[in-house]
């Protein structure tokens, strides 16, 4: 799975993880400041017992983020999550978005002299 803008969650039995600190929505702001808090950068939700997503239990078990982080990082390298040959990605894939949560700056154009 994918936000609007790109940031990756991954499902596997009971367990989702979300490839960023915050809300993953368009608003870069959101995920800079739940880094300047110091929340992690992926989210682990329990969804047998947490469907509201409130509670993130990432620092108990490592291991569940390391095998969620290399399956997503095997659908991206194979193009796909299904059975079948390795295809080739439209774009390149950047999973952490971390180049992407910078606000852009606003350049004026210049006008032309007539």
């Amino acid at each position: 799975h994918h936000s609007s803008v790109g940031k990756f969650a991954i499902r596997k039995g009971k367990w989702k993880m979300i490839f960023c600190a915050g809300s993953g929505s368009a608003n870069p702001i959101k995920d800079i400041n739940a880094l300047q808090k110091g929340l992690p950068k992926v989210q682990l939700y329990d969804m047998e017992k947490d469907m509201s997503e409130e509670n993130n239990v990432e620092e108990k078990y490592p291991e569940i983020v390391k095998e969620l982080t290399l399956l997503l990082e095997k659908y991206i390298a194979n193009g796909r999550s299904t059975k079948g040959e390795i295809q080739n990605n439209d774009t390149n894939v950047d999973m952490w978005k971390e180049h992407k949560n910078k606000p852009k700056s606003k350049k004026k154009k210049k006008k032309k002299n007539s």
